[in-house]
């Protein structure tokens, strides 16, 4: 495989890591990412050029009725894997740092691929980040309007879940109203609602702009 970290991954590569990553058991696609991190390639171009275009490849095989539901579930299941914090000792983080942050995907949304590899790339930058995935509509109202972090970052991925957007929102904006706000996703760019008109801080559409809008968010806080 081609691990030169200033050049992207081929399509034979992404089509090899996939099938690592479906078959190749616990270790399979593992064993082919920690080879390229020790031939220089860096952390962020791994998520960004590798295991990005890997996940969205896995979700092609799906929807095209290549592969099932739970073989893609489960090889998403070994790629975030790669990004758990307790197996990084760098991506410890000071909890009273200045530069905290929940991320949450919203109810009833079950992508999270994006949501754990954004709070990885934060996490590597020094930010102390909380996540809240898969959590119902109070749940996830009640872990964010009890913390003392003062920037949230909410994912989402589909029209369905626009509703739960709007409600999480309102919600807040009456118990937290201090709260800064910021929505990324894919949905953000073609969204039919103007998501300012709903009083959020920031949105953005791409990684990078969520990612500097972040910096920006944490010097207002």
């Amino acid at each position: 495989m081609q691990t030169n970290p200033k050049t992207y991954i081929t399509e034979d590569d992404r089509n090899l890591l996939c099938d690592r990553f479906l078959y190749g058991g616990a270790k399979g696609g593992a064993s082919i990412v920690e080879k390229m991190l020790s031939e220089g390639m860096p952390p962020r171009d791994l998520c960004l050029k590798v295991l990005g275009p890997v996940a969205l490849k896995l979700g092609d095989l799906w929807k095209e009725d290549c592969v099932e539901f739970l073989s893609v579930s489960v090889a998403l299941m070994r790629i975030e894997a790669i990004l758990d914090p307790k197996v990084h000792d760098e991506l410890r983080t000071d909890e009273n740092t200045r530069k905290r942050a929940i991320f949450a995907n919203l109810p009833g949304d079950g992508h999270t691929f994006g949501l754990r590899m954004a709070a990885y790339l934060q996490r590597l930058k020094g930010w102390h980040i909380q996540l809240i995935l898969r959590a119902n509509y109070s749940d996830l109202l009640s872990e964010i309007e009890r913390s003392s972090v003062e920037i949230l970052g909410l994912s989402i991925g589909s029209s369905s879940s626009m509703h739960e957007l709007f409600t999480v929102v309102k919600s807040l904006r009456r118990h937290r109203p201090s709260l800064k706000i910021l929505v990324s996703g894919s949905l953000v760019a073609t969204a039919e609602h103007p998501l300012h008109l709903l009083g959020v801080d920031a949105y953005a559409a791409t990684f990078e702009e969520a990612e500097n809008m972040l910096d920006e968010l944490a010097e207002q806080t």
